[in-house]
Parts: structure tokens; C-alpha cells; sequence
């Protein structure tokens, strides 16, 4: 064997072994942000449901005080709320089982992009309790107990969404630029 065949055996040895180790490394980022993304899902499920009877104590509150636009506002709230937990948990149950035929890589990427589509809900529930609360403290004054449980949870649900829009968003967007330079 001359030296140049030795190189060129070495070389294609090394080539081999840094795409082996490339495909590893991409798989291995694939599984574990597979599992990430489940457990968020079922993280997301837990607190939509809580959301949820928060919510709907409050909208039997507003129909025991007869206040329609409270009843309304925490009514169309709860039933967001109760689909977002049915869906995330729908969906955790498709990541932890993949469809047969289904890839992990296109898993991770169809799930990457729903969770990017209900990064759009969290405004939705912050506009209409924005809207229910400026209603309760008109109505109740600005230094009455009601007002103050309402200002306080209107400022946790717009830090939510400012939470949604400033790091999950651009998060997903990167973990789905990524998966495009993989896949």
C-alpha cells in the first residue's frame, strides 16, 4: 500500500465516522426534544385545567350576581381554556406513542409547529380577561377587594402571554429552524 492510498483510506475512515457520529448526535437531539415537548404538553394540560375551574367557579359567581358580560367573558374563557387541555393532551399522547409510519423527525416538526399556533391563544384569553377586569374594577372601584384579585390575575395572565411571545415563540421557532438544517 503506497501512502496515498493510506490517506485516502483514513480520510474515508474519518468521513465515516464523523457522519456516524453527526446522524447520533441528531437522532439524540431529535428523542430528547421529543420527550421535552411531551412533558410541556402534559405540564400544559395541568395548568389549562386548573385555568379552567378558576374559570368556570368564576363564571358561576357572575351568573349567581346576574353580571352577563362577566358571565360571558369568563364563560368563552373557560371553554378556550378546557380545549387547550384537551388538546395538549391529545397531543402528549401522540408524541409519547408515534403513529406507526410516522418519523420522529416529522413528529417533532408537526408538533413544533402546533404548539407555534397556540402560542396565538394566550392574547385571546389575555384580551378578554384585560376586558373583564377593566369591567370589574369600573364597577366595583379601584380599591375594592374584587378589583384587586382581578388586576392581579389580569398582571399574571399578561406576563404569561409576554412570557409566550418573548421566549416560548422564538424558542419553537429555532428548535423548528434546526429541525429544518437536520431533516
Amino acid at each position: 500500500m503506497t501512502t496515498s492510498e493510506t490517506s485516502e483510506r483514513s480520510l474515508e475512515a474519518q468521513l465515516e465516522l464523523l457522519r456516524s457520529v453527526n446522524t447520533a448526535g441528531s437522532a439524540k437531539r431529535i428523542q430528547d426534544g421529543i420527550l421535552q415537548r411531551a412533558r410541556w404538553q402534559r405540564r400544559q394540560v395541568i395548568t389549562a385545567s386548573l385555568g379552567a375551574v378558576v374559570a368556570a367557579i368564576g363564571t358561576f359567581h357572575f351568573v349567581s350576581q346576574g353580571d352577563p358580560f362577566g358571565y360571558f367573558t369568563l364563560a368563552l374563557t373557560t371553554l378556550v381554556l378546557v380545549f387547550a387541555a384537551w388538546r395538549s393532551a391529545h397531543q402528549a399522547s401522540s408524541l409519547a406513542t408515534l403513529k406507526s409510519g410516522a418519523s420522529m423527525l416529522a413528529s417533532w416538526r408537526t408538533e413544533l409547529q402546533q404548539q407555534l399556533r397556540q402560542t396565538r391563544v394566550a392574547p385571546l384569553i389575555a384580551l378578554l380577561f384585560g376586558a373583564m377586569t377593566v369591567w370589574v374594577v369600573w364597577r366595583t372601584g379601584l380599591l375594592h377587594y374584587k378589583s384587586a384579585l382581578f388586576l392581579l390575575t389580569s398582571t399574571g395572565i399578561f406576563v404569561f402571554t409576554a412570557y409566550q411571545y418573548l421566549v416560548v415563540r422564538p424558542s419553537l421557532q429555532r428548535e423548528l429552524d434546526m429541525l429544518g438544517r437536520d431533516g
